[in-house]
């Protein structure tokens, strides 16, 4: 009599499926395109971003969010850094998978810190605007 192979549950095979990295990034806007059309995200000579690279934080969080605002402002005001962005806690929620409270938590870190300077929205749904403080000054 031949050995009878136990049913095995396929509940797990067939669970969602994870979502992509193109369709994680939802209305985000790359930041230029280069001369052959394909999407350029970062400048090796970017002072800034390699700054945030050498960064270390309390807590993991602060990283996604601070790329997060880094890059919307990268693509919104490329040509002017010291402007600030505005950018709603939905959308850091939706960009960075965390949720409301551990973004502000990041958010909270990052002001005392020094790194980035919150400019309030004013409630009723409004967004606050947030800006990137001098590297120089965050990196001593």
């Amino acid at each position: 009599m031949p050995a009878v192979e136990p049913q095995r549950d396929h509940s797990r095979a067939q669970s969602k499926r994870r979502p992509l990295l193109g369709e994680l990034r939802g209305p985000w806007m790359v930041r230029g395109w280069t001369a052959s059309g394909d999407p350029r995200f970062v400048k090796v000579a970017d002072r800034v971003a390699l700054a945030i690279m050498r960064c270390t934080f309390a807590h993991t969080v602060s990283w996604p969010v601070l790329w997060a605002i880094f890059w919307r402002q990268q693509t919104r005001h490329p040509h002017d850094p010291d402007k600030p962005v505005e950018i709603s806690i939905d959308e850091l929620v939706a960009q960075t998978g965390y949720r409301r409270s551990t973004v502000y938590l990041a958010l909270r870190e990052l002001n005392e810190r020094e790194m980035l300077v919150t400019v309030s929205g004013g409630g009723r749904h409004r967004k606050s605007a947030y800006q990137l403080t001098d590297a120089e000054r965050w990196l001593l």
